[in-house]
């Protein structure tokens, strides 16, 4: 085979490659967006289930779009140690904008905002991270949770 037949021939694999990253990243942004819905939910608390939910969601998907065996208990855990690195941060922004969002007028407002651009930071970051593992050819079985906490953990620090 000719250096230009080997050009031609891996062509395909790379267009198909392109692909399948595009629609994963269509994966990840409407569950960023069913995210930030979430966080605009007027009932204290209920927008940290949603969000949670529907970041265990997409991982599901994105694993189905990667053919990765999965379970959602399986996913519930790992998120919950990633997430886990930023709870401190975390969660004190979530309860902030969460107790603003029932206070009349401003932070009515301010709650719904915020709660919304957090959550849907932290699912795209973290769908992001999941694409680059999963295209690693990485599995749930070795995911490295101190990695991808450390790596959420910069990008919220840097997007607030």
């Amino acid at each position: 085979m000719t250096a230009e037949t080997e050009a031609v021939a891996s062509e395909p694999a790379v267009a198909n490659v392109s692909l399948r990253r595009e629609q994963a990243k269509d994966i990840v942004a409407k569950y960023a967006a069913w995210s930030s819905a979430f966080g605009v939910l007027p009932i204290p608390f209920a927008d940290i289930a949603g969000i949670s939910g529907t970041q265990v969601a997409m991982v599901v998907a994105l694993c189905k779009h990667y053919g990765v065996p999965f379970s959602k208990s399986w996913v519930r855990t790992i998120l919950g140690a990633i997430v886990g690195g930023v709870a401190p941060w975390a969660v004190t922004s979530g309860v902030v904008t969460t107790f603003l969002k029932s206070v009349p007028g401003w932070g009515l407002g301010v709650g719904f905002v915020g709660m919304a651009g957090l959550s849907n930071i932290a699912t795209r970051t973290i769908g992001k991270l999941f694409i680059e593992h999963f295209e690693a050819g990485g599995s749930l079985e070795d995911v490295d949770t101190d990695a991808m906490k450390e790596s959420l953990s910069e990008e919220m620090k840097k997007k607030s």
